[in-house]
């Protein structure tokens, strides 16, 4: 079972996944598109990051994120 992750969703229009860097969080993510790009804007806070806990025995790795954030978007 993967861990349930906090994100944020604001704006309208198609969606765009805001990653933020490591050791930042989603509030990193909010100045990457400008204003005047219509769009959903979904940012997560990745495990151990955030408003997001990191749980014991998850792995901490670029594709254990991709996967986390695969989910999120279905």
């Amino acid at each position: 079972m993967r861990p349930a992750i906090s994100y944020a969703v604001t704006g309208n229009g198609p969606a765009a996944l805001l990653l933020h860097g490591l050791g930042g969080d989603r509030q990193q993510a909010d100045g990457l598109l400008p204003d005047d790009i219509h769009a959903t804007r979904i940012a997560p806070d990745m495990p151990g990051h955030g408003h997001t806990d990191l749980v014991a025995r998850e792995p901490v790795t670029i594709a254990a994120f991709a996967a986390l954030a695969a989910d999120l978007l279905d």
